[in-house]
């Protein structure tokens, strides 16, 4: 090949995607083996000392390679058990915030054990961290990882030894002290040996979730609704136009033709108008700022999302559809559990204020995006004391379709209070226990 071409295909070029899958794939394999730092090093010289044996022709080279190789051999065998140790875990699904967390470790052996495995400490290490919530720091007032909702970051279990086919049960209990998605396991053996050159880690289980539901309190809720027009003007009877046909009456001046019943008009020789029902407006929207800038702290924090949990249960528990938004979203939780399994996971999103983290799918099984059907009675609205006026701005509307307006203002430890609002109600709310007497005084 002449004049500098080349022929095509020569040169194969490995696109980023598959270069950095290759690079990941080889990590996996490296970390498969288990081996440690020192377990690395003997391995690489026992390697050496092979390949240069056969060169050089000298015995010492062996030796070394045989010192480094034989306590390798040894420690990649006794890490090895533990491989027909069967666990599970058990804990419940949901609780309420300041229950206990009650965990339940089962471990049985299989069938037939080999020599010496009968005498092992199986010693497995039980990760409890939260998944997808954060904490408020006080000190800044943004959202942080938070380490744990227990106190705890992980929890060990020894089992004895077993024969073969028995099994053996351990509880572990604390107390959930804040609201939050726990997410526990699996359950990990760490299997090592004495030279400290192979150290694997054995995941034996599935991870569990426990989520932790906020504390709410029982209120009374405004009246059921209001019967409206298509247009949203309150009526008494029924309206010209609608979807559920109900009467028939005789043309007025000004009635629009397209309303006229012609084969009931053909039969009396009058013009007949169609009649319909009005509709019944009974469902709630409910928002609950999740910028931490609005907050004073982290019990301001917590304290609106009790509210909001209780407001949302008040709702689901009378069955008045619940419809929940932030104006990007919209979702209709199906249960009182699928409302506090979402209220559980609500966390501060930091620099995105006014917008709460739109819910993954797998977190609110019983719950089904909502786009419309019912009209809407009332607008919940819950924010903190220093919430920013856009944020109230953008879920308040000037409402003229008969939609009533409130707006729970949370101030830790202050007296509660109502007032009335060119656009609606405000009512501050100190304590969760104040907000029956709020919702007393807005019925």
């Amino acid at each position: 090949m002449r004049g500098g071409t080349s022929m095509p295909g020569m040169f194969v070029s490995f696109p980023p995607v598959r270069m950095h899958r290759l690079r990941r794939m080889l990590d996996d394999r490296i970390r498969s083996v288990g081996l440690s730092p020192r377990g690395w090093t003997a391995s690489c010289m026992t390697l050496v000392c092979l390949m240069v044996w056969p060169l050089t022709g000298w015995r010492e080279f062996l030796s070394a390679g045989m010192a480094f190789g034989i306590p390798l051999a040894y420690a990649m065998l006794m890490a090895r058990g533990g491989g027909r140790l069967h666990v599970t875990l058990e804990a419940p699904d949901a609780i309420v915030q300041g229950d206990e967390v009650r965990l339940r470790l089962t471990a049985s052996y299989g069938a037939r054990r080999r020599f010496g495995c009968g005498k092992r400490r199986f010693v497995i290490r039980l990760v409890v961290p939260i998944a997808g919530t954060r904490s408020f720091d006080d000190a800044t007032g943004t959202s942080v990882p938070q380490p744990s909702s227990t106190s705890r970051t992980e929890e060990w279990f020894e089992i004895p030894p077993l024969a073969d086919g028995a099994s053996v049960t351990l509880d572990r209990s604390w107390t959930a002290s804040s609201r939050t998605i726990l997410r526990i396991g699996p359950a990990c053996m760490r299997v090592g040996d004495p030279f400290g050159l192979v150290l694997r880690r054995r995941y034996m289980s599935d991870a569990i979730t426990v989520r932790v539901w906020p504390r709410t309190v029982w209120c009374l809720l405004p009246a059921s609704g209001s019967l409206r027009s298509p247009e949203g003007s309150p009526v008494n009877g029924t309206v010209d136009d609608g979807l559920d046909f109900l009467s028939l009456r005789e043309y007025r001046p000004g009635d629009p033709v397209r309303g006229i019943h012609w084969p009931s008009s053909a039969k009396t020789g009058v013009p007949m108008v169609r009649q319909y029902e009005p509709w019944m407006r009974i469902a709630t929207v409910m928002a609950v700022d999740a910028d931490p800038n609005g907050y004073s702290g982290s019990d301001e924090f917590e304290l609106a999302v009790a509210v909001y949990a209780s407001l949302g249960e008040a709702c689901l528990s009378v069955r008045r559809p619940l419809i929940v938004t932030d104006g990007t979203w919209t979702l209709r939780p199906a249960s009182v559990p699928a409302w506090l399994d979402h209220c559980s996971g609500i966390a501060p999103n930091g620099s995105d204020a006014g917008r709460g983290e739109r819910p993954e799918a797998s977190a609110l099984p019983t719950s089904t995006m909502w786009s419309g059907g019912e009209g809407v009675a009332y607008r919940f609205m819950v924010s903190g004391s220093a919430t920013s006026p856009e944020w109230t701005g953008h879920h308040t509307r000037d409402e003229t379709s008969g939609t009533r307006q409130v707006s729970f203002r949370i101030r830790f430890g202050e007296r509660p209070s109502v007032r009335t609002a060119a656009w609606g109600t405000v009512a501050v709310v100190g304590a969760l226990a104040d907000l029956p007497k709020v919702m007393g005084a807005i019925i």
